[in-house]
C-alpha cells in the first residue's frame, strides 16, 4: 500500500519558505539513471492507507542492477553535479513538505556535488495529490516548477479546504505566471497526467510505497528523514566518486558505476546483518563429556575414525526420521573418518516411543538393531504393538527370543540409561547430536553437519599428529577433554 512517510526532523515547525534558487525554464533529459533495487527500504513510518508495519528489514533488498532513464524529470542544482538525489514525493504529503526544507539546504550546502531529480508519487488516499502535481507540471511550462512546488508545499492546509486546482490557480497568480497560459497547460491534462503516471509506475517498478523516498546515488533514504542522514548518504556518494575518478573511470561512467558500488556495499552490509543476526540468535556452542559404552548401535566401519557422532533420538519422531537420510550421506562422504553411535531417547508424551526403543534394542541381540530402527521409522505413522510383531517377522528374527527380550527389564534399563546420559548432556529434545562433545539440536541441513564434521576432523588430526600413541577412542576421549578444559568445564 502506498504511504505517506514521517521521519524524526528538526524543522518539523518551521514555516516553509522559497528557497533561493534559480529555476531554469525548461527541465533537461539525461542519460543519468537509478538503480531499479529498491524493494525494502530503510527506517521511518507514518500516515498510511493501511496500518503501516513495525518491522523493519536490516536492509535493502536489492535487485538486478538495471539502470533506468531519469527522463524529462523537473531538476534542481548542477546537471553535472555528481550526487543525484531522485525524490519520490507527494505534494499533499506533510514528510513530503518538511523534507523539501531539508533538500533546499542541501541544494546550497552542496552547489556543485548535488542534482536533485523530481518524481511524482500521488498517494490514492490524498485527493489533492494528483491535481498538485498537475498544476505543478503545468507551471513548469512557464518555467515555475519549483516555485509552485514550494507554494503548494506551502499552501496544503488551504489546498485540502479549497482544492488543489482552485489553490493551484491563486498561486499561479502570485508567483507571476500567465494565467492563460496556465489554464491552457492545465486543460491539456492527457499529456500532463502521462508525466505523472510514468513516474508513478516507476516507482512501482522499484517498489517504493511511501512518500518522501529518496535514492541517493542508488543509496535509499526513506521519509523526512534529519540532515544528518543525507549528509552521511551523500558523502559516502563522494567517496565512491572519488575512488572512481582516481582509477579513471570516465566521469560520464561514475554516476552508474557509483550505484554499482552503492549495490554491492548494500548485499555486503545486509549479508553481515544476517550473520549478526543468525549469531546473535545462535546460542554459545555447548560442550559435553558423551561416553560410548559399546552396547548402543554403532556405524564403525574402521578403527581410524576421528569424529564420533552421538544421536540421541526417539523412534516416534517425525524430525528423527528426517534426520536418517542426513546421516546415511554423512556416512558415505566421511566413510572410515566418522563413527556414528546411535542412543534412546523416548519422549513420554510419543505413546509407543518407549516399546520402539526396546524393539531395537531386542532386534540388536540378533544382530538386526540398525534394521528394526530403520523399518520402524519408515513406517512410523503405523507405529505400535501389531507394527513391532511385523517386522519381527519381516526381519526374520527369532520371535520368541525377541518377545522375551521386548519384555526383559534389563533392555528397558539400558534405553532408560542412555535416556538419562542425554538428560545429563543437557538434551531435551530430539533429535540431538553430540559431534566430539559439541551439543547440536536439530535435523540440521547436511552442509550444517559437514562443516562441524571437517572443523573436527582438522581438531582431531592435528591432535593425533601430536600424540600418535593415542589410538581413536583414546583420541575421542582426549579430544573431548580438551574442549571442556579450553571451556573452563
Amino acid at each position: 500500500m502506498l504511504r505517506c512517510l514521517q521521519g524524526v526532523h528538526p524543522m518539523i515547525e518551521k514555516k516553509m519558505r522559497m528557497p533561493t534558487l534559480s529555476y531554469p525554464h525548461k527541465t533537461t533529459t539525461s542519460g543519468a539513471a537509478l538503480c531499479a533495487a529498491l524493494v525494502a527500504i530503510l527506517l521511518a513510518v507514518g500516515c498510511a492507507a493501511t496500518p503501516a508495519t513495525t518491522e523493519t528489514p536490516a536492509a535493502p533488498a536489492w535487485q538486478q542492477s538495471e539502470l533506468v532513464p531519469l527522463g524529462e524529470s523537473p531538476r534542481q542544482g548542477n546537471p553535472h553535479a555528481p550526487v543525484v538525489i531522485v525524490e519520490f514525493s507527494s505534494l499533499q504529503c506533510p514528510y513530503s513538505a518538511r523534507a523539501r526544507q531539508t533538500i533546499v539546504e542541501l541544494l546550497e550546502a552542496y552547489p556543485q556535488e548535488v542534482q536533485l531529480v523530481y518524481k511524482h508519487l500521488p498517494l490514492p488516499f490524498q485527493q489533492e495529490s494528483r491535481p498538485a502535481a498537475l498544476a505543478a507540471e503545468a507551471a513548469g511550462e512557464q518555467g515555475a516548477f519549483w516555485p509552485m512546488v514550494d507554494s503548494l508545499y506551502a499552501s496544503q492546509r488551504t489546498m485540502g479546504e479549497i482544492g488543489a486546482e482552485a489553490a493551484g490557480k491563486e498561486l499561479a497568480a502570485r508567483i507571476g505566471l500567465d494565467e492563460q497560459r496556465y489554464a491552457a497547460a492545465l486543460a491539456n491534462q492527457i499529456a500532463l497526467d502521462a508525466r505523472i503516471q510514468r513516474d508513478v509506475e516507476l516507482a512501482g517498478e522499484l517498489g517504493i510505497q511511501g512518500t518522501p523516498t529518496f535514492v541517493i546515488n542508488g543509496e535509499p533514504v526513506r521519509g523526512a528523514q534529519p540532515r544528518e542522514v543525507f549528509d552521511a548518504a551523500i558523502a559516502r556518494a563522494l567517496e565512491r566518486h572519488a575512488l572512481l575518478e582516481a582509477e579513471g573511470v570516465p566521469a560520464s561512467e561514475r554516476y552508474a558505476r557509483s550505484v554499482e558500488l552503492a549495490q554491492i556495499q548494500a548485499r555486503e552490509q545486509a549479508e553481515q546483518a544476517r550473520e549478526e543476526a543468525a549469531r546473535a540468535q545462535q546460542p554459545a556452542p555447548q560442550f559435553v563429556a558423551m561416553p560410548v559404552d559399546g552396547d548402543e548401535l554403532i556405524h564403525q566401519p574402521g578403527d581410524d575414525f576421528l569424529v564420533t557422532i552421538v544421536e540421541f533420538s526417539s523412534l516416534q519422531c517425525p524430525f528423527c526420521a528426517r534426520a536418517v537420510p542426513t546421516l546415511a550421506q554423512l556416512k558415505e562422504r566421511y566413510g572410515e573418518k566418522l563413527r556414528v553411535v546411535f542412543k534412546h531417547f523416548p519422549l513420554g508424551f510419543q505413546e509407543h516411543s518407549e516399546l520402539a526403543a526396546r524393539a531395537v534394542v531386542a532386534a540388536q541381540e540378533q544382530g538386526k538393531g540398525w534394521e528394526m530402527r530403520d523399518a520402524i521409522y519408515a513406517r512410523q505413522g503405523e507405529l505400535g504393538p501389531e507394527l513391532i510383531e511385523k517386522l519381527a517377522n519381516e526381519l526374520q528374527l527369532d520371535l520368541a527370543a525377541f518377545t522375551a527380550a521386548l519384555q526383559d527389564e534389563a533392555v528397558a534399563e539400558r534405553v532408560s540409561r542412555q535416556q538419562e546420559q542425554g538428560l545429563s548432556a543437557g538434551v531435551r529434545g530430539t533429535p540431538s547430536f553430540i559431534i566430539n562433545g559439541r551439543l547440536i539440536v536439530g535435523a540440521q541441513p547436511l552442509e550444517a553437519f559437514a562443516a562441524i564434521i571437517d572443523d573436527e576432523i582438522a581438531r582431531a588430526q592435528a591432535l593425533s599428529d601430536q600424540h600418535p600413541e593415542l589410538d581413536s577412542e583414546a583420541l575421542y576421549e582426549r579430544l573431548i577433554e580438551d574442549r571442556l578444559a579450553s571451556a573452563g568445564e
